[in-house]
């Protein structure tokens, strides 16, 4: 009795299957070397952020970057997959860019929020820290902070899980209305909100009109 050939979808399907896995791969030793950055709170760029000037800077006479030397290193260190894929792809898919780093750092970031998002929905009670400060490109930025108990332990926990621009202004109910919009589009529940904290200045932490009081006024 012959045996039955696979159809030609199925075929496709897993060539493709195959091609989704060994990308993942290649994306992974790229990922990997972010998060590395990442915890050891090391800047990832250089003078330059081009995989092809390192191969050609044989005497290591410019700046590459952390990223690019990590890069490098790892190739040195035997990792075969990553090789493989900066050797043979065209200059426009070694997933190296800066581009490629911002979109790869702003996926990391949303898993590792939701992360934290996960253990503050089981812990329930929580409180918030906010503080707006101005950047070198003069650029408003708020940042904010949850404080939690861990479930199992109990123990204090202290996670940023944000730095977001105030495109709508700094006065009291913009700040207000972006904390609270940050809040919900985590599906953090307001009731369970028990505490803030803020700077010195008037419009974040002002008992009567500041951000703090229209916060408790809208979800005590």
């Amino acid at each position: 009795m012959s045996q039955q050939q696979p159809s030609i979808s199925s075929v496709l399907n897993q060539t493709t299957a195959n091609q989704v896995a060994h990308n993942r791969l290649k994306l992974a030793s790229i990922s990997k070397t972010i998060v590395l950055c990442g915890r050891q709170n090391i800047s990832l760029r250089g003078h330059r952020d081009n995989f092809t000037d390192i191969e050609r800077d044989t005497a290591g006479l410019h700046n590459h970057g952390n990223f690019m030397a990590l890069l490098n290193f790892r190739l040195d260190a035997g990792d075969v997959v990553l090789r493989d894929h900066l050797s043979k792809a065209s200059r426009i898919a070694t997933y190296t860019s800066s581009v490629i780093q911002n979109q790869l750092m702003d996926i990391l970031s949303k898993q590792v929020r939701q992360h934290i998002i996960d253990i503050v929905e089981v812990a329930k009670w929580f409180c918030i820290t906010a503080d707006e400060v101005t950047d070198v490109s003069n650029k408003e930025i708020l940042s904010l902070v949850v404080w939690y108990c861990e479930p199992d332990s109990l123990l204090p926990r202290e996670d940023l899980v944000g730095f977001f621009q105030c495109n709508e202004g700094i006065t009291v109910q913009q700040l207000a209305n972006m904390i609270l919009t940050h809040l919900q589009s985590f599906d953090l529940d307001l009731f369970y909100l028990r505490g803030q904290a803020y700077d010195g200045a008037g419009n974040m932490s002002g008992s009567i009109r500041g951000t703090a009081a229209i916060i408790t006024e809208q979800h005590s």
